[in-house]
């Protein structure tokens, strides 16, 4: 039962965060806030659909192969570092920071993307 609730709640979450990045895009257009707070939502959501899959999956509600569900582990773990980038790079450029500014400061907001890559696919 709490797995139903769960499921529930979570496909709520996806409905209003898909509505949320709908809207944004609809009201920011093609300005670079906009593009960027759509891909935050797009992020939450990627999250929230993988995060479902996780809990079904080592619910053991669905029986899956060890490859299968490393893939899915992977593809979690990935995401929450992307939708953590996406709030970051959203968040520095409202506040207008020198990481964002500079161009000699881009290849410090990829490194840690490249380095969760690295520690997913090698764990």
């Amino acid at each position: 039962m709490s797995v139903l609730a769960y499921s529930e709640i979570n496909l709520f979450c996806i409905a209003i965060m898909i509505l949320l990045a709908y809207k944004v895009r609809m009201l920011f257009g093609e300005r670079h806030s906009g593009i960027l707070l759509s891909r935050v939502f797009t992020g939450g959501t990627l999250l929230l659909v993988f995060d479902l899959f996780w809990r079904l999956i080592d619910g053991k509600y669905f029986q899956i192969s060890n490859a299968a569900n490393w893939a899915f582990n992977m593809a979690y773990f990935l995401t929450s570092g992307i939708f953590a980038y996406f709030w970051f790079r959203y968040s520095e450029t409202k506040q207008n920071s020198k990481f964002v500014r500079d161009p000699k400061y881009m290849a410090f907001l990829i490194a840690p993307m490249a380095l969760l890559a690295v520690f997913v696919l090698s764990s």
